[in-house]
């Protein structure tokens, strides 16, 4: 830095301004001889380097953020540098400036700041200064007044403020010419052909990838997530769940800059860096849930190259796995992969194969899976299976899910299966219909006459995991039940009581609060009807109506 201010000096500059940090002035405020920097450099090893400028934002320069050179306040010198006071009572138009601004902020997000508010707060910050013994107020007599006035003693709308106005949220800007990497570049020039401007406050995104814009924008983002650079998080919102439409919640942070050039060590544009890194991952991956993983990755940001070697590798990890689990936990993904197909352009049928292999061996292995495990593995078990069946049904293919019904009922037949397992398959077959009540009304009372109630409990729980309304509508299942917990002994009923709790606990409230009205409903209905028996003169009475209501003949 020495030697750059001495080469100034002898290009004859007289005043030269330097910007640096606190530390370094010292050094810098008597220069020692040229001959003794010299002599410090002189044995220092060289190489080439190569510079460019990143934009920063205020969070970054302030002291919020942990900087400790920051500054405290970088939005509030940003304010007072853009104003242009006029000449006269400069105190009293920075009070109303800087206030009004206040108020326009607290009204975006429905709070109440009336113009009457900032004039008395405007007042306010003028006393305060005087009492502080000070010629105009500043950003402490501004504060304390709209904590005041405007925000009502509430720490929360001051948090605002200071985040939105004191700090803010501006974005610096370097020139297009400004030296970057292949990379950075490419970014840039993406970002501008889909209209994606960085920024330093948070944007919402809706995508509808039917638009060619739009999904070459879903396309960027899922590129950049590929390489560690989430400048946009995908949003899951209710309301509009078509597989064509993307919610994304954009921050660009200062970071990102130098994050994207040490992406160009995968490729020179975003889409090679990202296709090199997913070919960098496949390589090394050794599990099929990763590289069902990857397979999601790279449809959604559309990286065509990787899908034959990552397609090659999950048929031959697939053929050589003995792991129900990892099959398990593998197949989901793949299949909700084939719902991009129309979507994004994919040829499904690359992956349909791969799907169907793999769901076949699940069918051969996972009913030995089932048999003569622990309550732990059981459990872990079900969550897999439960995933596995909502993509088939999701999915709707008539083969997979033909396939998947018959290892179900393969499952439901086994005597030496854990019964949580037992009650889960059955109440999946029931959902779809591929089971008869009167089966499974034969079974869960075989179950429910079970000699261990603990067995008894798992069972029930599986079969009633999900929603109480089967339950609630089914008068043949409720009658089983309700007949179990009849007969069961005190002693049993104690035992077995927590089972049940915990298998009802999953239901919400209001279904629970169903289910109880109907219990304790369930011994006075026919002791109701016994004790007033229907009579025939007044039901008499409105058969002329119900006729006339559904145009029936007289006499019938």
């Amino acid at each position: 830095m020495r030697q750059q201010i001495r080469a100034a000096q002898k290009e004859g500059f007289t005043r030269i301004a330097i910007v640096c940090g606190a530390w370094h002035a010292p050094a810098l405020e008597n220069l020692p001889a040229a001959k003794h920097d010299a002599a410090l450099l002189k044995d220092l090893p060289k190489c080439k380097v190569a510079a460019t400028w990143v934009p920063w934002n205020y969070q970054r320069l302030s002291m919020a953020s942990g900087y400790g050179a920051g500054i405290a306040s970088p939005g509030w010198y940003d304010f007072l540098w853009r104003q242009k006071l006029s000449d006269g009572d400069i105190a009293h138009q920075l009070a109303e400036r800087w206030l009004s601004h206040v108020a326009q902020l607290l009204r975006k997000q429905d709070l109440n700041a009336s113009p009457a508010e900032v004039i008395d707060a405007v007042r306010l910050s003028q006393m305060l200064a005087h009492l502080n013994g000070r010629g105009q107020p500043g950003l402490e007599e501004f504060n304390q007044a709209a904590s005041a006035v405007l925000c009502m003693g509430e720490a929360a709308p001051l948090a605002l403020i200071r985040k939105e106005m004191i700090i803010g949220d501006r974005l610096g800007q370097v020139p297009e010419n400004t030296p970057a990497a292949p990379i950075a570049r490419d970014l840039a020039a993406e970002q501008k052909r889909l209209r994606l401007k960085p920024s330093a406050a948070e944007q919402q995104l809706e995508l509808d990838l039917r638009n060619e814009n739009d999904l070459a924008r879903s396309h960027l983002l899922h590129r950049l997530t590929i390489l560690d650079l989430p400048w946009g998080r995908q949003q899951q919102v209710r309301g509009k769940r078509g597989s064509f439409h993307e919610f994304w919640s954009l921050l660009w942070q200062p970071e990102f800059a130098v994050a994207i050039i040490e992406a160009g060590r995968f490729g020179q544009t975003v889409a090679a860096a990202a296709q090199g890194k997913v070919l960098e991952q496949v390589a090394k991956a050794h599990h099929l849930p990763q590289l069902t993983a990857n397979l999601q990755q790279i449809l959604l940001a559309e990286l065509p190259d990787c899908l034959p070697p990552l397609l090659h590798k999950i048929a031959d990890l697939a053929a050589q796995s003995a792991d129900i689990l990892h099959l398990l936990e593998a197949l989901p993904p793949l299949i909700s992969s084939m719902r991009y197909g129309s979507v994004r352009q994919v040829e499904r049928s690359l992956i349909e194969e791969i799907v169907q292999t793999m769901l076949a061996r699940i069918a051969i292995g996972l009913p030995n899976a089932c048999m003569h495990i622990n309550t732990d593995a059981a459990k872990q078990l079900l969550q897999h299976i439960g995933t596995l069946n909502l993509a088939l049904n999701t999915e709707q293919n008539a083969d997979d899910c033909q396939t998947w019904q018959a290892c179900l009922q393969q499952i439901a037949q086994l005597s030496q299966a854990h019964p949580l397992l037992l009650g889960r398959c059955h109440r999946l077959l029931l959902d779809v219909d591929a089971i008869a009540r009167a089966v499974l009304a034969t079974r869960l009372g075989l179950a429910l006459s079970h000699p261990e109630p603990e067995y008894s409990a798992d069972w029930i729980e599986g079969l009633l995991a999900g929603s109480g309304l089967l339950l609630m509508n089914d008068d043949q299942l409720w009658s089983l039940l309700n007949d179990w917990l009849a007969q069961l002994q005190e002693p049993e009923f104690v035992r077995v009581l927590p089972l049940l709790r915990r298998g009802f606990s999953q239901f919400p409230p209001n279904e629970r609060q169903m289910l109880g009205q109907r219990a304790s409903q369930a011994g006075t209905t026919v002791q109701a009807a016994l004790a007033n028996p229907l009579n025939l003169t007044r039901a008499a009475l409105i058969l002329p109506l119900a006729r006339a209501i559904f145009g029936l003949e007289e006499g019938v």
